[in-house]
């Protein structure tokens, strides 16, 4: 059985008035909502279930303490990709 291709998406974050603001993208589209937290760690949760390397983890993080903000590609499995586009 062949499995899937991945559904690559960009995963934006920043911080805004004290919590973190994440969205997705693939290409100029926006996928789904807009989402929350208070934590920066929900915003590297996210990152790691979506697949995103050590290396790229570590980008991540430099980012998140040099700029408040970041983007990472994402490698999305059917199923994940399904629950962010939503309803």
């Amino acid at each position: 059985m062949s499995q899937a291709r991945p559904h690559r998406v960009l995963c934006n974050y920043m911080l805004r008035d004290s919590h973190w603001s994440v969205h997705f993208v693939i290409g100029q589209e926006r996928i789904g909502r807009w989402y929350t937290y208070r934590d920066v760690e929900k915003v590297l949760d996210i990152l790691r279930a979506g697949n995103a390397s050590p290396e790229e983890l570590a980008e991540a993080m430099l980012d998140i303490k040099r700029w408040g903000r970041g983007s990472t590609r994402l490698n999305l499995t059917r199923e994940q990709f399904r629950k962010l586009q939503g309803p």
